[in-house]
């Protein structure tokens, strides 16, 4: 894993950003993996303003997460969720819990396997509505 340490002003962050997000679009293309970046610096020099202000002047979808407010990983990553196999003729499809009675009066068939799947977190839902989005976890360096 290759790190690159930038010193950046605000339209420098912007500008890195811009870059960054074609980059991570072209990886996706290729069926690759997308990279995170990672801001640091001290209080105040503007880290999470310039990302606010590129994401609108840019209509990119943002959500910020505070991490140091984050009882439980899985409201980053989602909560662990009971999902059931059901099958209608040839279409087979995993239902959470909570669809699970839905699928059942529209004659699909459990066929009897189960896993684990997880919940779509909240800032999933808040982002739907963009192309592309940046999701900033703020106090990054907290530990669960």
């Amino acid at each position: 894993m290759t790190q690159e340490v930038v010193y950046l002003t605000p339209s420098g962050v912007k500008s890195k950003l811009a870059q960054f997000i074609e980059a991570n679009k072209i990886l996706e293309k290729r069926g690759l993996l997308k990279n995170a970046i990672n801001l640091e610096g001290v209080p105040g020099i503007a880290k999470t303003s310039s990302v606010i202000q590129f994401c609108k002047e840019n209509n990119i979808g943002f959500e910020k997460v505070n991490m140091g407010t984050i009882d439980d990983l899985g409201e980053i990553t989602g909560f662990p969720i009971k999902e059931f196999e059901l099958k209608k003729g040839e279409e087979i499809f995993w239902a959470n819990d909570k669809s699970f009675d839905i699928y059942i009066k529209d004659n699909y068939h459990p066929t009897g396997q189960t896993r684990t799947g997880y919940a779509e977190p909240k800032w999933v839902s808040n982002l739907k509505n963009y192309e592309t989005s940046i999701l900033l976890l703020d106090d990054s360096f907290r530990s669960f």
